[in-house]
């Protein structure tokens, strides 16, 4: 087991349905997504000698959720989402190649959250003044 130590790169902001107390009501809460560059996780590889084209082998690593509050100081969900530096400098170069790690970050999220109920939506916005929500990753 290793302690990684994130920096953070940028933030996107969506939206987490969980269920309410009764388990039969799914209530939509502000959900954070520290995009984060680690050089501890592999670099993203490319199956093009240009990086253009092909399928892209992007890993990643993503947190447990921590609550946290949005700016009013309503509750909110937040994750970290850890990248290679290089990949998550790609993200700003490239718009594409951010929405597909964006894309990957929220699969894996949802993954993880498929046997609570719990639902995360795939519309997305990037906060452009924003480099980390909450706590510093980490």
């Amino acid at each position: 087991m290793k302690l990684l130590k994130p920096i953070e790169g940028f933030v996107v902001k969506t939206t987490i349905y969980k269920y309410g107390s009764n388990r039969t009501t799914r209530l939509p809460q502000k959900c954070f997504i520290n995009m984060c560059k680690c050089d501890d996780v592999d670099k993203a590889i490319s199956s093009s000698n240009d990086g253009r084209q092909g399928y892209w082998s992007i890993p990643h690593i993503v947190s447990a959720a921590k609550a946290d509050q949005d700016k009013d100081g309503i509750v909110c969900t937040t994750f970290d989402a850890l990248f290679h530096s290089d990949t998550i400098d790609r993200c700003f170069k490239n718009t594409l190649f951010q929405e597909m790690c964006v894309n990957i970050a929220l699969e894996t999220i949802q993954k993880h959250h498929k046997n609570s109920g719990d639902s995360l939506s795939k519309d997305w916005k990037l906060l452009k003044n924003l480099k980390c929500k909450g706590v510093k990753p980490g």
